[in-house]
C-alpha cells in the first residue's frame, strides 16, 4: 500500500475516533451537569424538609419536600433513608417501604439497615412490621457496613435493647466488649451506656467493673459520681449483696438527698429483715415530708412484718397519692403480695390503674397477684388488656412481657393468648 494512502487512512480513522469522543462528551456533559444540579437542588430540599420536620405537626408539612428531592434523584439511596429516618416512629410501614428501596439501591447503606432494625423492633404496628428476628438481622448488617465509630457505638447500644428483649444476654456482653474497643478514651456518657447495657443484660459483675472504672476518671463532677454510686447500688442490690448495696446508696446520698434511694434502701432492708434500719429511713423521709404516702405505707408494712396489730380500715388513707407517685409505692405493694396480703395489694393496684392506666407496673403486679392466686381467667384478661391497649407504649409492653416471662412472639403476634412461659421467641 502506498505510503500516502496509509497516512490518509490513519488520519481519517483518527478523525472518526476524535469525532466519536466529542459527540459522547457533548451528549454526556449535559447529563452530568443536570444530575449535579438536581443533586444540589435535592440536597437543599432535604435540608428544608428536615428543618420543617422538627416543628411540623403532621407529615404533610414536610413530606412534599422529601418526595420532590427523591424525584430529582431517584437513584440516591441516602435520600430514601433520610426520609425514612424522619417518619419511622409514626409511620413504620411507609418507612419500611422507603428503606427497602434504599437498600435495593445500595446494599451497604448502614443507616438504612439501622433504621429498618428500629422499625422491626419499635413499631407500634404489631401485625405488619414487628419482627425481632429481622431486627437482629438488620442490626448485624448495619454494624457490618458502618465505618464511623460513634455511629457504630449507637447501633450497638440500640441493638442491646433488642437482645435484652430476646434474653440474649451473652451477646449483650460481647457487644459491650466491642463498644469498649471502638474508643480508647471513652467518655463518661459512653461508659455509663455500656454499664447500663451490662446491667440490663444481667451481667451485674461486668457492670460493676465498668462503674468502678468510671470512678477513676479525672475531673468527674458530683452529678457523674452520684450516677455511678447509684448504679453500683442497683447492681449490688440485684445481686442481693445488702451491705455493698447500702454502702453505695449511702455514698450517693452524701452527694444528693434522694427519696428514691431511701425507698430502695427500705425495700432492701425489708428483704433482709432488717426492720430497724428500714424504719430509720422511713422516719428520715417523714421528718421532712410527714404525709409522704410511700413512707407511711412502708411503715404500715413493717408493722405487719413485725407482728404488730394494724387495722385494715386504716389502709384506705393510703389511696390518696397522685399518678406521679405510683412508682414509689410499687415495692411496698410487691411486699404485700409476697406476704399474702392480697386484698390490700389489690386495693392499691386497682387505685393505681384508676389514676394512671398507662403505667405498666400496676398491670405487671396485678398479673402476678392473679397468677399467685391461680386465678388464670383474670390473669389472662390482664395480659390481653395490656396487649391490646393503645395507651400503653411498646417499651412498657416489653417490660410487661419480660416481668412475667411471657413468650414475646405470642404476646405481640397471636390474636389470643393463653398462659405460657418461655425464654424463646
Amino acid at each position: 500500500m502506498p505510503r500516502t494512502k496509509l497516512i490518509l487512512i490513519v488520519f481519517l480513522t483518527s478523525m472518526l475516533i476524535i469525532n466519536s469522543y466529542m459527540s459522547l462528551a457533548q451528549n454526556s456533559l449535559p447529563d452530568k451537569l443536570d444530575k449535579s444540579m438536581n443533586y444540589i437542588k435535592a440536597k437543599k430540599l432535604i435540608i428544608k424538609a428536615n428543618f420543617i420536620a422538627t416543628y411540623a405537626k403532621s407529615i404533610d408539612e414536610y413530606e412534599k419536600y422529601y418526595q420532590e428531592a427523591i424525584s430529582l434523584c431517584p437513584d440516591n439511596s441516602q435520600f430514601y433513608s433520610t426520609y425514612a429516618g424522619k417518619i419511622y416512629a409514626n409511620y413504620p410501614v411507609k418507612a419500611k417501604s422507603l428503606l427497602d428501596k434504599a437498600i435495593n439501591l445500595d446494599k451497604k447503606n448502614s443507616l438504612a439497615y439501622y433504621l429498618l432494625a428500629l422499625v422491626y423492633s419499635n413499631s407500634n404496628n404489631l401485625n405488619q412490621v414487628f419482627n425481632l428476628n429481622k431486627a437482629i438481622e438488620n442490626y448485624k448488617l448495619a454494624l457490618e457496613y458502618e465505618k464511623n465509630s460513634d455511629l457504630k457505638f449507637n447501633i450497638y447500644h440500640s441493638y442491646n435493647d433488642v437482645l435484652c428483649l430476646t434474653k440474649n444476654y451473652d451477646t449483650i456482653t460481647n457487644n459491650c466488649l466491642m463498644m469498649e474497643k471502638l474508643d480508647n478514651n471513652l467518655t463518661f456518657p459512653k461508659l455509663m451506656d455500656i454499664a447500663t447495657d451490662l446491667r440490663d443484660g444481667k451481667n451485674f459483675n461486668g457492670a460493676i467493673k465498668i462503674l468502678k472504672n468510671i470512678l477513676t476518671l479525672k475531673n468527674m463532677n458530683d452529678n457523674d459520681k452520684y450516677t455511678a454510686y447509684y448504679n453500683l447500688g442497683l447492681c449490688y442490690d440485684a445481686l442481693n449483696n445488702c451491705d455493698e448495696a447500702i454502702d453505695w446508696y449511702n455514698k450517693a446520698l452524701t452527694l444528693f438527698e434522694n427519696e428514691d434511694i431511701r425507698l430502695k434502701q427500705i425495700n432492701l432492708f425489708i428483704n433482709f429483715k432488717k426492720y430497724d434500719f428500714a424504719l430509720k429511713n422511713v422516719k428520715f423521709i417523714l421528718s421532712y415530708s410527714s404525709k409522704d404516702t410511700a413512707a407511711l405505707l412502708n411503715q404500715y408494712l413493717i408493722n405487719i412484718l413485725q407482728g404488730q396489730e394494724v387495722k385494715d380500715t386504716d389502709f384506705n388513707k393510703f389511696l390518696t397519692f397522685d399518678r406521679y407517685d405510683i412508682y414509689k409505692i410499687m415495692p411496698a405493694t410487691e411486699q404485700l403480695i409476697k406476704i399474702g396480703k392480697n386484698d390490700l395489694a389489690l386495693k392499691l393496684l386497682t387505685y393505681c390503674i384508676k389514676i394512671n392506666k398507662e403505667n405498666i407496673y400496676p398491670h405487671i403486679n396485678l398479673a402476678k397477684l392473679y397468677l399467685k392466686q391461680n386465678n388464670l381467667d383474670d390473669y389472662n384478661k390482664t395480659i390481653n388488656l395490656v396487649r391490646s391497649a393503645d395507651y400503653i407504649s411498646r417499651k412498657d409492653k416489653y417490660k410487661f412481657v419480660n416481668s412475667l416471662d411471657l413468650c414475646v412472639s405470642d404476646f405481640f403476634i397471636s390474636p389470643s393468648l393463653k398462659h405460657r412461659q418461655s425464654d424463646s421467641l
